[in-house]
C-alpha cells in the first residue's frame, strides 16, 4: 500500500476553510500526519488559536487566520498569508453546512442571502482567490456539505439551492482545470455527531434521519476527514467531480420498515 506520508510530505499545504469546526479540526489532524502544513482558516479568533494549539503540540506546523469565507477581501488576505507563510497552496478543503429553516413563502431575503452565502458564495470566493496557486502545480479542492446537495431538503429551501449550487460549482471546475492536474470533488454527510455546522438541526431531527439510516448510526467527524484525507491524496488521483456520499446508506433508497 502506498505510504501516503511519502508521497505527500513537507510539500503539501492545506488551506482549510473552516478549520475550526470539529470537521476542520479533524481533518487538519489528518493532512498533518501525513506531513502536511496548514493554514486554518476561520471567523472565530478563540476557536482559531485552539485549534493551532492542539496541532503545534502535535508537532504539526500550521497557521491561523482569522476572517469569515464569504467575504472577499477576508479569503483573499487568507490565501495571501498562507503562500506568504508557506510558499504554496497545494491542497484546499472548505467545510460549510449551514441550514436555514423555513418555506419559501416564510423565509425572509436576509435569510436567504445568508444560507446562500455561508455555503455557496464561500466556496466560489476560496476557489476564486486559491485555484491561481494551484494552478502552479496541481492539487486537490474539496468542498464538505451536507444531505442538501443530493436530494431536497424539506423546509430548507435556501440551504437546498446554495447546496445543489455547490455541486454545479465543484462539477464544472472538475472539467475547468482537470488538464492543469486539479481534482475537485465534493463530501455529502448524512447525519455528522456532533454536527456543530447544523445548529437548527435539533435531537428530534436527528433521532428521525437516524432511523432512516441504514447503518443505524450517525457518521462522526472523523469519518468525514478519513474521506477528506484520501480524495486529496496519491490514492484518489483519478477521482474528480464526485460527490462522495457520507450518509450510512440514507440515500440508496428507503427503508421498508424500522430496523433495529
Amino acid at each position: 500500500m502506498t505510504n501516503l506520508r511519502k508521497v505527500n510530505n513537507i510539500d503539501e499545504v492545506a488551506l482549510i476553510a473552516g478549520g475550526a469546526s470539529e470537521i476542520g479540526v479533524h481533518a487538519a489532524v489528518a493532512l498533518t500526519e501525513r506531513g502536511a502544513r496548514v493554514a486554518i482558516f476561520d471567523h472565530d479568533p478563540q476557536a482559531v488559536s485552539d485549534v493551532i494549539g492542539q496541532l503545534q503540540a502535535r508537532g504539526a506546523r500550521a497557521i491561523g487566520l482569522v476572517g469569515h469565507a464569504h467575504i472577499a477581501a477576508d479569503v483573499a488576505t487568507a490565501v495571501k498569508e498562507t503562500v506568504s507563510q508557506f510558499g504554496r497552496i497545494t491542497t484546499v478543503v472548505i467545510s460549510s453546512t449551514l441550514r436555514t429553516p423555513g418555506e419559501v413563502h416564510r423565509l425572509e431575503e436576509s435569510e436567504w442571502t445568508r444560507c446562500i452565502e455561508a455555503n455557496l458564495t464561500s466556496a466560489y470566493l476560496v476557489a476564486k482567490n486559491a485555484i491561481p496557486h494551484l494552478l502552479q502545480g496541481g492539487g486537490s479542492f474539496v468542498a464538505v456539505s451536507a444531505r442538501g446537495s443530493v436530494a431536497g431538503l424539506q423546509g430548507s429551501p435556501a440551504a437546498s439551492a446554495a447546496m445543489h449550487g455547490l455541486v454545479g460549482l465543484i462539477k464544472t471546475m472538475a472539467l475547468d482545470y482537470a488538464r492543469q492536474g486539479i481534482r475537485c470533488n465534493i463530501v455529502s454527510c448524512g447525519v455528522v455527531d456532533p454536527m456543530t455546522e447544523n445548529p437548527h438541526d435539533g435531537t428530534h431531527q436527528n433521532t428521525f434521519q437516524l432511523s432512516r439510516t441504514p447503518l443505524g448510526r450517525a457518521g462522526t467527524a472523523m469519518d468525514v476527514a478519513n474521506l477528506i484525507a484520501h480524495l486529496t491524496s496519491q490514492e484518489a488521483t483519478f477521482t474528480s467531480g464526485a460527490v462522495q456520499v457520507l450518509d450510512g446508506g440514507m440515500t440508496a433508497g428507503y427503508l421498508n420498515a424500522k430496523v433495529d
